[in-house]
């Protein structure tokens, strides 16, 4: 573990002679840049946490040599501001990325392409205003998404598509949606839990909930919602849990 050593650059010849390192803790040192091919070694390592630094850019070199580890990659509580489609080009056998406290406002399209083993994806507390086409493009194995906090204002028609069917959680509390389009949710056959309090919503199309077959929770708690039509929840043969609380629902259709 370094924790609490003041380091601001990580050189790669720190873990030369570790070969068989499983758990890397990095953090709370002020960490603001790490050496090239710096985890190169790390063949056996499946838990990389860099947690509470001061990186903003991550270079892709920096996590070259990782090709083949089943990695859980924690990067909570930086500065990162934007991923491109090369950040984590080496990552291919990731399983989890945690993202979450960062200042992330832009994600390239494909950015995330090739991480077919991922299972949790968590981007919360972040700065995006927005879910554009290409977003999640190939993440078959997605199981965990978390969008909470952020200023999510627009999904854009495709932003959803090529999430596996595997997606059991889906998290948009406290963003800036205004309406719910029925395009949104449209192949998440198997989602159990989809959580949208404490957003602006105060329009949802008809067919917005329509193949949301496998849904428990649905909450749409804290919103701007003043009509319901019974239409929405017509696909619902497993939902033991609706939230409308903190609306200002006038109308049930």
């Amino acid at each position: 573990s370094l924790i609490g050593c003041n380091l601001k650059l990580i050189f790669k010849t720190y873990f030369n002679f570790l070969n068989n390192l499983e758990i890397s803790q990095i953090a709370s040192n002020g960490i603001q840049k790490f050496e090239e091919f710096v985890f190169m070694n790390l063949k056996n390592l499946k838990y990389l946490n860099i947690v509470n630094e001061k990186i903003i850019f991550l270079d892709k070199e920096i996590f070259k040599g990782l090709e083949k580890n089943k990695l859980k990659l924690n990067l909570n509580a930086n500065y990162i501001e934007k991923i491109y489609n090369y950040t984590f080009v080496y990552l291919e056998n990731l399983i989890e990325l945690h993202l979450g406290f960062n200042h992330i406002y832009f994600i390239e399209a494909n950015a995330f392409n090739f991480m077919k083993f991922l299972t949790i994806l968590d981007l919360k507390h972040n700065r995006l205003k927005s879910l554009e086409n290409g977003i999640f493009k190939n993440l078959l194995n997605l199981i965990d998404l978390y969008l909470l906090n952020n200023q999510i204002r627009n999904i854009e028609e495709n932003a959803m598509n090529g999430i596996g069917n595997k997606l059991e959680y889906l998290i948009l509390n406290q963003n800036k949606l205004k309406f719910i389009k029925s395009y949104f949710f449209n192949e998440m056959y198997f989602l159990k839990e989809l959580h949208l309090s404490g957003n602006q919503i105060s329009s949802i199309e008809s067919n917005s909930f329509k193949n949301l077959v496998s849904l428990i929770n649905l909450d749409l708690s804290n919103n701007c919602i003043f009509q319901i039509d019974q239409r929405l929840f017509i696909s619902f043969q497993n939902l033991q849990g609706l939230d409308l609380s903190s609306n200002v629902i006038v109308k049930l259709n």
